[in-house]
């Protein structure tokens, strides 16, 4: 039980009054939820579409003959993929509470995971 309680403390806040100025509603209102949750699957989609991108560019920094190398690039961002639906739905299903209050926590947590991703993916676009 300790575990669970330190793991609700370890994750972030939800919905927030400053986080999405173009949502001017009461915080505690179901348009408000609305507005957060197009906010962010807005900002979920270029952080997806930049994403792609840096991936294009590491397969293309690949050798085609490193037929190995591309594999395990597929299966690690498979595996990624994988891993974060799953994380993210944990997280919203702890967070609990209405369904947007869920949405916005798995949204926000597809955000920060794939923000950490295009980190990665942009290192590895560098690289020689």
């Amino acid at each position: 039980m300790r575990i669970a309680v330190l793991g609700i403390a370890l994750l972030p806040s939800t919905v927030r009054a400053d986080k999405w100025p173009n949502c001017t509603y009461d915080t505690r209102s179901a348009e408000y939820a609305l507005c957060a949750i197009q906010e962010l699957n807005r900002e979920l989609a270029e952080l997806r579409k930049q994403m792609d991108i840096r991936y294009r560019d590491v397969v293309a920094k690949i050798p085609e003959k490193s037929v190995d190398v591309r594999r395990h690039l597929e299966q690690a961002q498979t595996a990624w993929q994988r891993y974060v639906d799953e994380s993210c739905a944990f997280e919203g299903a702890v967070v609990g509470g209405a369904d947007d209050t869920i949405r916005i926590a798995i949204l926000e947590c597809l955000s920060r995971q794939t923000r950490a991703r295009l980190s990665v993916l942009t290192q590895w676009s560098t690289m020689n």
